[in-house]
């Protein structure tokens, strides 16, 4: 686990209704559901929308969109109109929002060239490869380099000159945390003396929409409802955020600004469950208590959870008794009796919807400016608590 506290020094994003932290506290405090219809301008929703069961159609056409998603200052970045072009528009965010964590620590981008700084994004999706393929006959020498998963991270290593490992992963919607953790862990080894860590998603295809709907997950209201009674499954969501990350000891004494500090992370996976899609509860537990002990957190000093939370009727349930598992065994390890109280639990997504890719980033943003305001902002539309969870256990 993490032997070394990690700071959080800057952070640059953009998601649904705010491309700063103060605009996203704003919503969280109104408590405001940032969830439209899908823009015209992306595809036509009426074409589209219809039952699953009887053809390429979808029953669920809302989503978390940003505005200007495709919107780029190519100049700025010194790269051509062409290659802009070219370029997924997931490779412009994360070039963007690079700058503004980097800004946000306080750095000029130019003072970090030539440093050891690893770059670590996380991604899922490939609806602009989608479109070139579908609408362009004629391709381009840019082609390869503006569609490929690992030019995300390794433009933004190129572009700051920053020499340290460059990696793009893709592990579905772990991915943005599985860069995070992978960024901690350089730094934990001496690979780089600061990182970039950060996920990107963005949604141009009505495809995943119509493959979605026909597996059942997404929510047929456009509604999040996470932990309730009537949640029947998530709702689409697009946007990113970067991190800046340094140690603790050196940004305390570098006088950086430091939004949170990283003390445990880990990452696994469940193994063989009832279907590829199914997490598994207990590989769940086991993680979380791997990472609390190896912090040294106990299990009594944890106020409150940032759930994966996606509102959909059996995931929720499995996510919770893999933390009531995990916390039962914290407090058997650690000879303790659970306090009596309550351990706050909540979902971003309820707000913006589900990023996939950059999911973990917006609820680990979502937590700073919890820690920030002291204030837990509501999960939105609970109502009747999800029968599948014991809550009084």
């Amino acid at each position: 686990m993490s032997r070394q506290p990690v700071a959080i020094i800057g952070i640059g994003l953009r998601l649904p209704g705010a491309d700063g932290l103060d605009t996203l506290w704003r919503h969280l405090d109104a408590q405001a559901s940032l969830i439209t219809e899908v823009p015209a301008r992306r595809w036509d929703k009426q074409a589209w929308r219809g039952n699953p069961a009887k053809g390429n159609k979808t029953n669920c056409v809302w989503g978390g969109f940003l505005a200007d998603a495709e919107g780029f200052d190519a100049a700025f970045f010194a790269i051509s109109p062409r290659e802009a072009a070219w370029m997924d528009p997931q490779q412009r965010f994360a070039l963007e929002m690079s700058w503004h964590a980097i800004e946000d620590a306080g750095y000029r981008p130019s003072a970090l060239a030539g440093s050891r700084t690893g770059v670590f994004m996380g991604v899922c999706h490939w609806d602009y490869a989608e479109l070139i393929e579908k609408h362009t006959a004629q391709l381009d020498a840019y082609t390869p380099t503006g569609i490929a998963f690992s030019i995300i991270a390794n433009r933004v290593s190129h572009f700051f000159d920053f020499q340290g490992p460059s990696v793009t992963n893709d592990t579905a919607c772990a991915a943005a945390l599985t860069a995070l953790n992978d960024a901690v862990r350089a730094i934990e080894a001496g690979e780089c003396d600061l990182a970039l860590a950060g996920g990107v998603n963005l949604i141009w295809s009505p495809n995943h929409f119509v493959s979605f709907a026909k597996a059942g997950m997404l929510s047929k209201d456009g509604r999040a409802k996470a932990f309730d009674d009537d949640a029947d499954g998530y709702v689409r969501g697009e946007g990113g955020a970067v991190l800046l990350l340094k140690p603790l000891e050196r940004a305390l004494a570098d006088g950086d600004p430091i939004h949170a500090v990283i003390r445990g992370i880990g990452t696994n996976h469940g193994g063989r469950t009832n279907s590829l899609t199914v997490t598994n509860p207990k590989a769940q537990a086991d993680l979380i208590v791997a990472v609390h002990q190896g912090a040294g957190i106990a299990p009594d000093s944890v106020d409150y959870v940032e759930a994966h939370g996606p509102g959909t009727p059996l995931g929720d349930p499995i996510e919770i008794a893999g933390l009531k598992d995990a916390f039962a065994r914290l407090h058997q390890a650690a000879g303790t009796q659970p306090q009596e109280g309550r351990v706050g639990i909540g979902s971003v997504k309820t707000n913006i919807g589900h990023l996939e890719a950059a999911a973990g980033m917006a609820g680990l943003i979502k937590l700073i400016l919890a820690l920030r305001h002291e204030t837990l902002p509501a999960s939105l539309h609970f109502r009747t608590p999800n029968p599948h969870i014991a809550w009084d256990a």
